[in-house]
């Protein structure tokens, strides 16, 4: 039987100071009652590309525009249940900001906070890389730390990272 996977695309927003904007989202299914932290993003509706999925999910979630579209940085297959969907196939971006897109900054999401509160969004924060790396949140995928740190000291992978699990 083949899989069902629903298409997605997030980004790893980072600012000048190396600051990186996440979401928390809570979902019944996910078992998670403090819910988990996660890029910002979500699915491609049919017919857009990536570059449009990605800014129109920015926009909606976090108020942040995207300019184009960065290096495709991991790939995440998660099989959960999602509806009609049997998991979810993530495409992770790098998305750098400057100026005034910094920690303490607030976009101002384009879809109303009920909506996005009905998506399971139910926070946004700016975590520097020490406040990452100490917290005992939950993150997906749970590497997220560590892949932040890489791609901070590293630049992007050449080829992107294949990861499966939540």
């Amino acid at each position: 039987m083949t899989e069902r996977l629903r298409e997605a695309v997030r980004a790893l927003v980072i600012d000048a100071d190396d600051n990186v904007l996440l979401v928390r989202l809570i979902f019944d299914r996910a078992s998670l009652p403090e819910g988990f932290w996660v890029c910002p993003g979500g699915g491609v509706e049919p017919g857009e590309t990536h570059a449009q999925a990605l800014r129109r999910e920015l926009a909606e979630e976090v108020g942040v525009e995207l300019e184009s579209l960065g290096p495709l940085l991991w790939r995440k297959r998660t099989i959960f249940d999602i509806g009609d969907y049997d998991g979810q196939l993530d495409h992770v971006y790098l998305q750098r900001f400057t100026g005034a897109h910094t920690r303490g900054s607030a976009g101002r999401p384009t879809l109303a906070s009920s909506a996005r509160a009905a998506e399971g969004l139910v926070e946004v924060r700016w975590f520097s890389p020490d406040e990452l790396s100490c917290s005992t949140d939950v993150f997906a995928p749970r590497t997220l730390p560590q892949l932040m740190r890489h791609v901070v000291e590293h630049g992007p992978p050449e080829q992107p990272w294949e990861l499966t699990g939540f």
